[in-house]
């Protein structure tokens, strides 16, 4: 299969674990349920990001977004 200049082949992918049962770091909040955070880079450098949440609290979200550094706006 030939490649065309507009390949969106992922380059990179960082997955991040917002919400969870379990609790990693000190000062993170765990609760039943699971939001990820994907970042995503093309080949032509072009960046993607992803929020999955079935977490069952949006506050916990947010709070552990902030303590991680996330801007999820």
């Amino acid at each position: 299969m030939e490649r065309d200049e507009k390949d969106k082949s992922i380059v990179r992918l960082s997955l991040t674990v917002l919400v969870d049962d379990n609790i990693c770091r000190e000062g993170l909040l765990g609760a039943h349920g699971l939001s990820l955070f994907l970042s995503l880079v093309d080949r032509q450098g072009e960046k993607y990001h992803i929020l999955f949440d079935v977490g069952p609290d949006s506050e916990l979200l947010k709070i552990n977004s902030e303590i991680l550094g996330l801007n999820l706006r």
